[in-house]
C-alpha cells in the first residue's frame, strides 16, 4: 500500500508540472503575438494631407488608418500647437514624430495604443547643504517638491543632502523647531539653506485658578483658547470654541433660537441636584454673564478641568472652571475697528404632512372652510440677522482707554424668536 501511494503521488506531481508547463507556453505564445500583432499594425501605410489641423483631429485621423487605439487628455491636448503634414504611404513611427516636434506634449506606444501625455522634463541632481542661523548643520531636515509627495529626502549628520528632481520645481525644506523655507531650483544644481527657528508658544502666560503660569511649566489639565482659534460666525464666546476643548460639550438649549441659552458639560454629570455646567469667571469676577461679553474683547479662555486647577473655587467648580480674561488699554495711538458680521437662516428640509384638502378626505376633522398652512404661519423665511462692534483702544503713558460699542437685531426661524440688544464697554487705566 505504500509503494502504491508513493508511484501515485509522483504521478500526480508529473502531471501537473506538465500542465504548468502548456500554461506558461500558452502565455508566451500570447503575449508574442500581441508583439506580433502592434508590429503588424505599426507597419501600416499612412496619408495625411493637411494643413493647420489641431494635433486631435490629426490623431484620429491616423487612429482610423492605422488601426491603434488613442487616450488623450481633453483639456491637455487642446495646448499643443496646429499641424501641417503632407505624407503618403508614411511610417507611423515617422508621423508622430513629425507631429509632436516642438511641442508642449509627449507620447508613447504600448502594444496597439498610442497615449499622449506632458512632455517629460529632464532631471538634474541638485545638492545642498542645510544650516541654522549661528552656522550649524541641521541633521534630518525633510526636503520634498511641491505638488509632488513621491520626492523627497532629508539631510545627513552634516546637514548635506542629494536629490535628483525637474529643472523648474520648488523645494519644501522643514523640520521641527524652525520655520518651513521653500526654494525654487530653476536649473540650479547647488542649493544652501538657512532655517529660521520657531518661536513656540511655550512662552505663553497661562491663567489658572490661582494666578498665571508660563504654559512651559504647566502640567496640570488646562487648555487655552486665543482668539485666532475662535470659529467665526458664532455670536456667543463660547459656542465660538466648540469642539476646541477636550471634554468640553456646548450646545444650544433651542436651536438657533437668538434667546436660547447655552448647556454646558466639562466634567460629566457630577450632581443630581446641583448645576452640572462649569463655574465661568470673567476677569476675575465668578459666575458673569458670558452673554455680557463682546467676542472681540476677549484676550484668552482658559478651560480648567482637573481638581487641582479649580481648587481654589470650591465647590461650586466641582464641572470645572472656564476663565474668561479680556483685553485691557494699551499705550500707542489710536486704533479703531468696526466689525460687521450678517447671517441668514433657512429650513433645509420642511417635514412631510397632509394639506388642509388631503386632511379632511382622510376624515381626520370636521371641514371649516379654512386652508391655513399653519408651517407657513409660525415660521419665519430666510430670516435675517445682523451684528456691528465698534471698538476703540489706544492712550498716552499716563492714560489708556479701550472701549467697545455692539449692536446686534437677530431673528430666528420661529416666529417671536427676535432679540435686539445694544451694549458697551469701557476699560480704562490712568496713572496719577
Amino acid at each position: 500500500m505504500k509503494f502504491y501511494a508513493f508511484n501515485s503521488y509522483r504521478e500526480t506531481c508529473a502531471k501537473y508540472k506538465i500542465l504548468l508547463k502548456m500554461r506558461l507556453i500558452t502565455i508566451l505564445i500570447f503575449i508574442v503575438s500581441l508583439q506580433v500583432s502592434a508590429s503588424g499594425l505599426a507597419q501600416k501605410k499612412i496619408t495625411l494631407s493637411e494643413k493647420n489641423i489641431s494635433l486631435e483631429a490629426v490623431l484620429e485621423k491616423i487612429g482610423k488608418q492605422s488601426g491603434f487605439g488613442i487616450i488623450y487628455n481633453s483639456n491637455l491636448i487642446k495646448t499643443a500647437r496646429p499641424i501641417s503634414i503632407e505624407v503618403k504611404d508614411g511610417q507611423l513611427l515617422q508621423i508622430l514624430a513629425h507631429c509632436f516636434y516642438n511641442q508642449p506634449l509627449g507620447y508613447a506606444i504600448e502594444a496597439s495604443t498610442i497615449i499622449v501625455s506632458d512632455k517629460k522634463t529632464v532631471d538634474i541632481i541638485v545638492n545642498g547643504t542645510v544650516k541654522d542661523k549661528s552656522g550649524e548643520p541641521i541633521p534630518g531636515v525633510s526636503i520634498s517638491v511641491r505638488g509632488d509627495k513621491g520626492r523627497g529626502t532629508s539631510t545627513d549628520a552634516t546637514g548635506k543632502f542629494v536629490l535628483s528632481v525637474p529643472e523648474k520645481v520648488t523645494l519644501v525644506f522643514s523640520a521641527i523647531g524652525y520655520i518651513t523655507f521653500e526654494a525654487a531650483v530653476d536649473g540650479r544644481k547647488t542649493i544652501d539653506v538657512v532655517l529660521t527657528e520657531q518661536n513656540t508658544d511655550l512662552n505663553e502666560v497661562v491663567v489658572v485658578g490661582y494666578g498665571t503660569i508660563d504654559k512651559k511649566d504647566l502640567t496640570s489639565a488646562v487648555s487655552s483658547i486665543k482668539p485666532k482659534d475662535f470659529i467665526s460666525g458664532s455670536v456667543n464666546p463660547l459656542m465660538s470654541i466648540q469642539g476646541k476643548v477636550p471634554g468640553l460639550t456646548i450646545s444650544s438649549s433651542n436651536g438657533t433660537d437668538p434667546n436660547a441659552g447655552l448647556s454646558i458639560q466639562l466634567r460629566g454629570i457630577n450632581s443630581i441636584n446641583a448645576g452640572q455646567g462649569p463655574l465661568v469667571v470673567i476677569d476675575g469676577v465668578p459666575g458673569g454673564d458670558i452673554n455680557s461679553v463682546a467676542r472681540e474683547d476677549i484676550e484668552s479662555i482658559n478651560v480648567l478641568r482637573d481638581a487641582s486647577a479649580a481648587a481654589i473655587y470650591g465647590t461650586r467648580a466641582s464641572g470645572g472652571v472656564i476663565l474668561i480674561t479680556t483685553k485691557k488699554a494699551k499705550i500707542g495711538t489710536a486704533n479703531v475697528t468696526f466689525t460687521s458680521e450678517l447671517f441668514t437662516e433657512t429650513i433645509r428640509k420642511r417635514p412631510e404632512s397632509l394639506s388642509g384638502d388631503e386632511f379632511v378626505a382622510n376624515e381626520l376633522g370636521t371641514d371649516f372652510g379654512h386652508r391655513t398652512d399653519w408651517y407657513n404661519e409660525v415660521t419665519n423665511k430666510n430670516p435675517f440677522s445682523q451684528r456691528y462692534v465698534l471698538n476703540a483702544n489706544g492712550g498716552s503713558e499716563n492714560a489708556q482707554v479701550y472701549a467697545t460699542a455692539t449692536m446686534r437685531d437677530a431673528k430666528g426661524i420661529a416666529i417671536g424668536s427676535e432679540r435686539k440688544e445694544m451694549g458697551g464697554r469701557i476699560n480704562t487705566a490712568i496713572g496719577i
